[in-house]
């Protein structure tokens, strides 16, 4: 007979003990990160329903898609509901090793370890700890949490006045995070990948995802507020990602870039959006990226309530 899952987390704050540190405590994400948040649904299911179940039976949660479609701000969103600290591991070159794993010092002749962001998660919980951009870390690096990624689930630390060993506390959920095939990047070795992707995410951008994200609010006349989504753009993303995905280009087009447009042309005028985004590109692509708002300019304006003029942008 099959048995069914343990109690997903409740959607609750959590109850953190009186000794949780508090660098881990300045990790707890805002409410409003998950106020903003909108989840999206995978065969069913929710991805935070997919966290709550990583939770409960401890399995951990890879994300792999584009840059900027939220799979960070997923995660955080998460921990923000639950009042859990989000620790970020990057495995690019901005990592850290002191800040990371922490710091040794001699003290009155006696070593003296000041524990890192990652021993403090794994030994006190409630965190969600996520290795971002896995496939640009070396091998060498990652085989340092082979045995907290396996069965074992423990941090094993050399250096810090011999070896120590941190036992993973029950209310830790870790994630792994990557692009693919983006510039920089390396196949996620098989070893490592089997250790993350009990479950898998494919991460795409989603229209009616960016549809609730990405537009502005109107004020009508009778003086409600009515949400209006930036649809002409996401029109113009559609073309600039099927040409990325043909090797026309090779920045990408993310939520994160579409949604600072929006802003951009709010605050600071259409025509500094406009020119902002494009410079964004690599040199050589931005000519064609310009004429695709050229082109696209009768629907821009329209969407945005903005008269059209005569002038070029």
């Amino acid at each position: 007979m099959v048995k069914k899952s343990k109690t997903a987390v409740a959607d609750t704050k959590a109850d953190l003990p009186t000794n949780y540190p508090e660098a881990l405590r300045a990790l707890i994400p805002s409410d409003s990160v998950a106020d903003a948040y909108v989840d999206r649904v995978i065969d069913g299911l929710a991805f935070h329903e997919l966290l709550d179940y990583a939770a409960a039976e401890g399995v951990h949660v890879s994300t792999i898609g584009d840059t900027g479609a939220g799979k960070t701000m997923a995660k955080q969103a998460w921990c923000a509901k639950r009042g859990w600290a989000y620790v970020n591991i990057p495995c690019n070159g901005a990592l850290d090793p002191d800040t990371v794993f922490g710091t040794t010092d001699i003290i009155d002749g006696e070593t003296v370890w000041s524990p890192g962001t990652l021993p403090l998660a794994v030994e006190h919980g409630f965190t969600l700890i996520d290795f971002d951009e896995v496939n640009t870390a070396p091998q060498r690096v990652m085989s340092v949490f082979n045995s907290l990624l396996d069965g074992r689930g423990v941090l094993t630390l050399l250096g810090v006045g011999g070896t120590k060993t941190i036992t993973k506390h029950e209310s830790v959920v870790i994630s792994a995070s990557w692009n693919e095939d983006y510039t920089g990047t390396a196949p996620l070795n098989e070893a490592l990948k089997d250790r993350v992707c009990a479950i898998a995410v494919d991460w795409p951008y989603l229209r009616e995802v960016e549809e609730q994200v990405i537009g502005f609010t109107r004020e009508n006349a009778d003086g409600t507020d009515e949400w209006v989504a930036a649809t002409s753009l996401l029109d113009l993303a559609e073309r600039l990602r099927k040409g990325y995905e043909a090797g026309d280009f090779r920045t990408p087009i993310s939520t994160r870039k579409l949604q600072r447009f929006v802003f951009n042309a709010i605050d600071l005028g259409w025509n500094f959006a406009v020119t902002n985004f494009v410079n964004s590109f690599h040199a050589e692509e931005r000519p064609q990226v310009r004429e695709f708002f050229v082109k696209n300019q009768h629907a821009l304006f329209t969407n945005f309530g903005i008269e059209l003029v005569e002038e070029e942008f």
